[in-house]
């Protein structure tokens, strides 16, 4: 694996949602908004027969001999569909990264969830992270909540 100056690391969100997508086997996982492709990685590591695909906006170059990429606006060139899709929506300021702030406020997560169900097979899952700042309006389950000292870490889920 080749790693990016400016890829975000894993961190508790990305392990938050590993729980989470870890707790599926399906056929076929998208790992929207992958970074460093950790979650993928993960996944495909776990059930080796499925066929797992990152997708970003940014590409960082970051390529798994197993795992598909494509470089997408979220669904923006995505033409099929998946038993399962995360996304760990970008929620934080830069930190040193070389990161499009841009990505956070433009409305990607509720564009997302907009979108997803076009995405997903019958009775395919989808999960979305974000923090207890983020904006955005859904009817999905709560899959998992973590409490920090300075943020909430949400884990909505919705089966389709």
């Amino acid at each position: 694996m080749t790693r990016v100056a400016s890829e975000y690391p894993p961190s508790e969100d990305t392990f938050l949602m590993e729980r989470c997508i870890l707790k599926y086997r399906v056929k076929s996982y998208l790992d929207m908004g992958s970074g460093s492709g950790y979650l993928a990685r993960s996944y495909k590591n776990r059930y080796k027969e499925a066929e797992v695909w990152m997708a970003d906006i940014i590409d960082y170059g970051i390529r798994f001999e197993d795992i598909y990429f494509v470089k997408s606006d979220l669904f923006e060139n995505i033409n099929r569909r998946f038993d399962m899709i995360s996304f760990n929506a970008p929620y934080l300021e830069p930190d040193g990264y070389d990161y499009d702030v841009r990505l956070i406020n433009n409305g990607v997560v509720q564009r997302f969830v907009d979108q997803v169900g076009n995405y997903i097979n019958k009775n395919g899952i989808a999960l979305l992270l974000v923090n207890d700042q983020t904006k955005v309006k859904l009817d999905w389950d709560i899959e998992a909540i973590e409490n920090y000292f300075f943020e909430k870490l949400i884990v909505y889920k919705k089966i389709f």
